[in-house]
């Protein structure tokens, strides 16, 4: 593979997936996507993966969404904007990777782990997380509704009042916080994030990788069915907003560091 936004290495069983763009805070963007589903896909078909870590280079994890690259999407004229309205699927459809590999998925949180960012390490099986992290639903804030299956997930581990809570604010979770609410499963120092994330992803790959593959089954069969219908909606909902006023006011409100003006439309 060739990779420019994302590093694959596979050593002692376990594939590392790395978002590796710190100096923009891998931000997620077509090359990026599209890496990462080319990654996940290799994972669920080499025998000698048994567990995959989902990690970042840099302070953050991902800053989300990449916003300059949709305000050139945006500048387009009507109907041409091609690029966005493809890239409104793209989360959810690494999400319905990361659930249907048949390996445990864990994922290593640091700094800011915002947007879709947020709900794909939600769709692992486990998150380790720094101290410093904050998961935020930053998609109100310009107009958008979540996207990676987010709202799904949320309201898999939180139910509706709580994971309504989350997306209508915004409002960033720190790691405790988090790990009090079971969104993450650990809380570890930042210098210790990788060290501790290896020692269990080595840890789980030394086990029964049959009896794995089948419990990962399980957990999918009892509560992630319907995900598939559910994301159908999601992209729809995603593309509406995408080619509202609203949309666009909240992309440059926050390029313009103000409050942007809601008109509804």
């Amino acid at each position: 593979m060739e990779l420019t936004r994302v590093r694959y290495e596979v050593e002692h069983h376990v594939a590392y997936i790395t978002l590796n763009n710190p100096d923009y805070m891998n931000v997620f963007d077509e090359p990026t996507d599209k890496e990462l589903m080319q990654c996940f896909a290799a994972c669920e078909f080499d025998p000698e993966v048994h567990v995959v870590v989902f990690q970042a280079e840099g302070r953050a994890f991902s800053g989300g969404g990449d916003i300059n690259s949709m305000i050139g999407e945006l500048q387009k004229p009507a109907g041409e904007s091609v690029l966005l309205e493809e890239s409104f699927s793209w989360p959810a459809q690494i999400a319905r990777q990361i659930r249907s590999i048949r390996k445990p998925v864990i994922a290593a949180l640091q700094g800011a782990v915002a947007g879709v960012a947020a709900n794909l390490a939600l769709m692992c099986d486990f998150r380790i997380a720094a101290e410093n992290m904050k998961l935020v639903e930053a998609f109100v804030g310009i107009g958008l509704v979540t996207d990676g299956c987010g709202v799904y997930i949320l309201n898999k581990m939180l139910g509706p009042a709580r994971t309504a809570e989350l997306v209508f604010t915004g409002r960033p979770v720190k790691a405790e916080e988090a790990l009090r609410l079971g969104l993450v499963t650990e809380v570890v120092q930042p210098e210790e994030l990788r060290a501790r994330t290896k020692a269990f992803a080595e840890k789980l790959a030394a086990g029964p990788s049959k009896a794995q593959k089948y419990l990962k089954c399980l957990i999918n069969q009892a509560a992630f069915q319907d995900m598939l219908g559910y994301s159908e909606v999601e992209i729809e909902y995603q593309r509406v907003c995408g080619a509202s006023q609203d949309f666009r006011e909240g992309v440059n409100a926050f390029l313009e560091k103000r409050k942007p003006v809601w008109t509804g439309k």
